[in-house]
């Protein structure tokens, strides 16, 4: 379990666990508070088994933009 409560992070990047390997034992991110604003594609690639991702109280525009893909 990762608590990252009460920060100012606007926007979450890409690979933000980093690109070494797979945090595969990571279920529960709570991010909570925080004032995210945008995350970018792939910013949770490496985490491929959280069950639980808890974002409230941020500031989350949910528009929905084309993907390239």
């Amino acid at each position: 379990m990762l608590i990252f409560n009460g920060n100012k992070v606007p926007e979450l990047p890409v690979n933000i666990f980093g690109s070494g390997k797979n945090l595969t034992r990571l279920r529960v991110i709570d991010m909570t508070d925080n004032g995210i604003e945008e995350i970018k594609g792939q910013t949770f690639h490496h985490v491929p088994v959280v069950e639980r991702l808890i974002l409230n109280h941020n500031s989350l525009n949910l528009s929905l933009k084309p993907h390239p893909r």
